[in-house]
């Protein structure tokens, strides 16, 4: 009889010590859900961010070529008045 009482005194710690334990356990995966939500967030504003730049980045790169083409229009039309006044 004092046998069968130590064991259920036993399994009553050992019962007492896991619900502990899964109660930790239960903190922790929370913790880490939220946290993971926000890095989530996190990642989603940021590759939001990064799509802007890079159609910013497109944008302007198309800009300087136009300018770039615009640039060597000039300096053609430069050449061209200079070789018309040396002619003269």
């Amino acid at each position: 009889m004092v046998a069968l009482l130590q064991e259920k005194n036993d399994l009553q710690l050992q019962v007492a010590s896991e619900s502990e334990n899964l109660s930790d356990v239960e903190e922790r995966c929370e913790g880490l859900i939220k946290s993971k939500i926000q890095l989530e967030a996190k990642l989603k504003e940021t590759t939001e961010r990064l799509e802007d730049e890079e159609e910013i980045n497109a944008e302007l790169t198309a800009k300087k070529r136009k300018l770039e083409d615009e640039c060597s229009e000039l300096k053609k039309d430069i050449d061209d008045l200079e070789l018309t006044l040396a002619k003269v």
